[in-house]
């Protein structure tokens, strides 16, 4: 039977929030955006989904997103049941930023990550026709400076701000996340007909499910992502104390809130090393939903960021590591970011900028570390020039190979401003490594394959750097500029 608010929810939240570590004042804050969403979910939300949905149908006409519609297996929801999964995304090919810088109505409206529930109405009107439903409404788009995007670049390095509801410089307050590098996740729930339905998966492809055996009934290369984050949330919900468990249910429930991961998995691996991970593991970050006025949204969380990383880590789930920054002011912020550039063997950090005394977070920016993006840049020729080799033998060269990397990284150096004798030592070492791969596979080693590389960089980079009588390049406080203006 379904508990009460009060009962399901609210209670039990607050006896939890004494156990975060969260003031007086911020629990008391943390329970009243909560009571104020329950009654935006039955009051207000309807008219913010009726409007969500008209600019999904206008846009999908225009040709600038794309609905995926989905049946939801009978297995699942019973024989004759006509309920369908509906993600959203802007169409393109490649990456998404030019259709969000061009186009800020969608920035506004369309997340990375939407997904409408499709069920019928009341049966016995006769006139009711299908629902609706959000149940995932994730982050929007963001950015960083020039060098801190993994495909096409800004333009400037103030293009972050354009996707700010306020000017940075108004922000109160600076929590800086560590970006963990794997995929994006999300999940949300609802208690229906009984029984409670979990929503969840990848950045653009999510499933209905009521426990992990439902995840079978998803088959596909669609859904090869999604099968990986729903088992992982699916059992880390297991792993949960039972009443832990049951408040983040009637949590989702009331809230209508889209939880928001990055899924981490060893048999799948970008440039950071994961292989003290013995299983794929979720790491929850911040909790989203449907704005009630578009056009003028005064947050872009649901919640303060250090109010929902202390609410879910009192729950047991693992979360990223945070800082809060001592000022918001630029000289602080620009501080933060020289040391964050320098750090090895992470990806970095995201900025939630947020204001006054709500805790309104107003804009987001993504700063990532030399030692990352140089690394990347490297894996992406490796696996370029390898694949050639192997499809094109008489196209390919080590000269060629080396050409390209050299010129990838001198203009790395001209977006981060490096030193030149940093991008010296970081070419010598990308060379060497190119040179490693190349002739590992021109030997045919049983071990190393082209097909290997990318899911398992880390671990080739890792056993090549063991290997070297130098170690790796390093960052020093002579190699970055200032952030100027």
């Amino acid at each position: 039977m379904l508990l009460s608010l009060q009962d399901g929810l609210l209670t039990p939240l607050s006896a939890m929030l004494k156990t975060t570590g969260l003031k007086a004042e911020e629990q008391a804050s943390f329970e009243d955006i909560i009571k104020k969403q329950v009654e935006s979910c039955n009051h207000l939300r309807a008219a913010s989904v009726e409007k969500l949905v008209q600019f999904i149908n206008s846009k999908e006409k225009k040709g600038l997103l794309v609905v995926n519609p989905a049946v939801v297996p009978e297995q699942i929801v019973g024989v004759g049941r006509n309920f369908a999964i509906k993600d959203v995304k802007v169409k393109c090919r490649g990456p998404d930023d030019k259709i969000y810088a061009q186009n800020p109505d969608i920035q506004r409206f369309v997340p990375r990550g939407l997904t409408l529930l499709c069920y019928p109405g009341d049966s016995n009107d006769s006139a009711a026709g299908d629902i609706l439903d959000p149940i995932i409404y994730a982050n929007r788009k963001f950015t960083g400076g020039i060098g801190d995007e993994d495909e096409e670049q800004p333009n400037s390095n103030e293009e972050w701000k354009q996707y700010f509801l306020a000017v940075p410089e108004t922000a109160s307050l600076v929590v800086a996340i560590e970006k963990v590098n794997g995929e994006a996740a999300h999940f949300s729930g609802r208690f229906m007909d009984g029984k409670f339905c979990i929503f969840t998966g990848s950045k653009n492809v999510h499933m209905l499910i009521h426990n992990e055996d439902d995840i079978k009934y998803y088959e596909g290369d669609r859904y090869s992502t999604a099968r990986t984050v729903a088992t992982t949330v699916m059992r880390t919900l297991a792993e949960m104390e039972e009443s832990k468990r049951s408040l983040l249910q009637y949590f989702l429930h009331y809230t209508r809130f889209t939880i928001t991961c990055e899924l981490a998995q060893p048999e799948y691996q970008h440039v950071v090393l994961l292989d003290h991970l013995e299983r794929p593991v979720i790491n929850v970050f911040a909790a989203y939903d449907i704005p009630e006025d578009f056009e003028a949204p005064h947050s872009l969380t649901a919640v303060p960021m250090h109010f929902f990383l202390s609410f879910v880590k009192a729950l047991g789930l693992q979360t990223p590591t945070y800082t809060i920054l001592p000022s918001a002011q630029d000289d602080c912020v620009r501080d933060f970011c020289r040391q964050v550039r320098k750090e090895r063997c992470c990806e970095g950090r995201v900025l939630y900028y947020m204001k006054d005394a709500h805790c309104y977070t107003i804009g987001l920016c993504k700063i990532k570390t030399v030692w990352y993006i140089i690394i990347r840049a490297i894996r992406e020729k490796a696996c370029f020039w390898l694949f050639k080799l192997v499809r094109e033998p008489d196209q390919c060269s080590q000269e060629d190979m080396l050409r390209s990397t050299h010129k990838r990284i001198n203009q790395i150096k001209d977006w981060l401003q490096l030193s030149q004798a940093c991008v010296n030592q970081w070419k010598d070492l990308g060379e060497r490594f190119l040179r490693w791969c190349w002739h590992l596979q021109q030997s045919e080693s049983s071990e190393f394959s082209v097909q290997k590389l990318r899911p398992e960089f880390p671990r080739w980079w890792k056993k090549f750097i063991d290997a070297q009588p130098v170690p790796e390049g390093r960052v020093s406080a002579d190699d970055i500029p200032p952030f100027d203006d």
